[in-house]
């Protein structure tokens, strides 16, 4: 394997002003892009020549593992963001949420519909981190799917109930979990049944005594007044 260029220490940085050390340091950044979609090219060609089994290894990750001295996971990770069709040179991370998307997009879903989101996602790349970019990804992927996925025999055949609990010095109790669509619908329709019973109000007050807070907060319905002129028991 050819050795890698040892890198020279960089001099006379401490002469740069702030905005030519932060004008640089963008340059630096758009090189360092750049050279990654360099990368990500020659993984896409070795790959569709099936150049790993022609010299030996057998598979692409072995491949980029043994020339290029990279981890499996980093070698997996190029191989996928390689299989992104973005036009722009992007960072590792926004092309992780890219393919994210891809991957999360049902089958029915067609190129032209797949190829306009990859164009917004990688237009927003420009302006947005990776982080930034998940909710935009989710949107895209809310809209061309909008019934999400369908639920496996496995899935049906084994829902997923869970229901922790736990009682406060108080009194109270506090629970959280997560219910399958049939059970958290027959949990709905009880607590229906138990609203119409009581009178919502949406502050809470805080535990510390000072202001409220807003909330899903329900409390006993009061108990009907009186009649005036209704008889008293003996």
């Amino acid at each position: 394997m050819t050795a890698f260029v040892e890198t020279q220490p960089a001099e006379g940085l401490w002469r740069l002003g702030d905005a030519e050390l932060l004008g640089q340091l963008q340059d630096a950044e758009v090189v360092l892009r750049q050279a990654y979609a360099r990368v990500l090219g020659l993984v896409a060609e070795a790959d569709a020549r099936g150049v790993a089994e022609r010299v030996g290894y057998p598979s692409l990750s072995e491949l980029l593992r043994g020339v290029l001295c990279v981890s499996k996971k980093e070698a997996r990770q190029r191989i996928a963001h390689a299989g992104v069709p973005v036009g722009v040179a992007l960072e590792p991370e926004q092309l992780s949420v890219i393919n994210r998307v891809l991957r999360e997009l049902p089958p029915h879903v067609d190129q032209t519909e797949r190829g306009h989101a990859v164009e917004v996602l990688a237009a927003a790349a420009q302006t947005l981190d990776a982080s930034n970019l998940v909710p935009l990804g989710r949107e895209i992927v809310n809209r061309l799917d909008p019934d999400g996925a369908l639920p496996s025999e496995d899935e049906l055949a084994h829902p997923r109930r869970e229901f922790r609990y736990d009682t406060r010095r108080d009194g109270s109790v506090r629970f959280q979990g997560c219910l399958d669509a049939e059970t958290g619908a027959l949990l709905g329709q009880s607590s229906a049944r138990w609203r119409n019973h009581t009178t919502p109000t949406t502050h809470a007050p805080c535990p510390n005594g000072k202001g409220t807070r807003s909330r899903n907060y329900w409390k006993p319905a009061p108990p009907p007044p009186k009649a005036e002129n209704a008889p008293t028991s003996q």
